[in-house]
C-alpha cells in the first residue's frame, strides 16, 4: 500500500470534527471552519518554563545604546528609513521596558508590524529575554518633527519671532500668512 494511503496515526488526528458554517438563512455555506486549538493551562506553564531558561543577563546603558544604533543602521541598510527615524534618538529604558516615542499613528502601525523582529533582535543582542517594548504617539507639539516647509518655518518662528518680520521685509513667500 502506498504511503499516502496508510492509516493516519492517533497523534496526527484532528482534535474534533470540522464545523460547517451556516448562513443567516440557516443553509450551509459550503465552507468549513476549523477552530484553532485553545491552549490549556498546562501548555501555557510549559511555555513560561521555556522562557525562564532563556538568558536574563544584566546590561549597561552604553551596551543598550550600541544595540539600538546597530538596529537603526540595519533598518537604513534595508531601505526602511522612515522606520529607522524612530530610533534617531535613543528610546528611554525603564526597568527592562523600552519606551518608544513615535511621531504619528502611521509610523506606529509600521513599527508594530515589525515589533516582534525588534524584540527578538534586542533580546538576543542584550542576552536578556525579559526586555519589553511600549510605544506612545508624540503629542507634544514642541517635540514633534516638522515635515513641510511651512511647518519648518513655523517651528523656526517659534524659536525666533523676528523671522516673521524678516520674511515680510524681504517679501518672501514661505506659504505662511
Amino acid at each position: 500500500m502506498p504511503k499516502s494511503l496508510q492509516k493516519v496515526s492517533e497523534d496526527n488526528k484532528p482534535s474534533g470534527p470540522p464545523k460547517l458554517k451556516r448562513s443567516s438563512s440557516g443553509s450551509l455555506t459550503g465552507s468549513i471552519s476549523i477552530n484553532p486549538t485553545v491552549k490549556t493551562k498546562e501548555e501555557k506553564k510549559e511555555e513560561e518554563k521555556e522562557v525562564s531558561y532563556r538568558p536574563t543577563e544584566e546590561f549597561t546603558s552604553s551596551r543598550y545604546i550600541e544595540v539600538i544604533k546597530r538596529f537603526r543602521l540595519d533598518l537604513k541598510e534595508k531601505g526602511k528609513d522612515s522606520l529607522a527615524s524612530i530610533f534617531d534618538s535613543t528610546p528611554e529604558l525603564k526597568e527592562k521596558t523600552i519606551h518608544i516615542l513615535i511621531e504619528n499613528k502611521a509610523l506606529e502601525d509600521e513599527f508594530l508590524a515589525t515589533k516582534s523582529d525588534f524584540l527578538t533582535y534586542i533580546r538576543k543582542e542584550l542576552a536578556n529575554y525579559t526586555v519589553q517594548v511600549e510605544t506612545e504617539i508624540n503629542k507634544d507639539k514642541k517635540l514633534k518633527k516638522a515635515y513641510t516647509p511651512q511647518e519648518k518655518f513655523v517651528k523656526m518662528t517659534d524659536k525666533n519671532p523676528y523671522l516673521n518680520e524678516l520674511a515680510k521685509k524681504l517679501d518672501m513667500d514661505v506659504g505662511y500668512a
